[in-house]
């Protein structure tokens, strides 16, 4: 969650008002992206 908050600037309180779904969404995608700056490419 930290990089959520970081990077796009979204406050926790405004992360966790978001739905279960909208929450996992956010979670996965920026799993998505960590996992690519590490293999050393970018997705966007």
């Amino acid at each position: 969650m930290h990089h959520i908050f970081q990077r796009i600037g979204l406050p926790p309180d405004e992360f966790m008002a978001k739905s279960p779904g909208v929450r996992a969404f956010m979670l996965a995608s920026m799993r998505v992206q960590l996992e690519a700056e590490a293999d050393g490419r970018e997705e966007n």
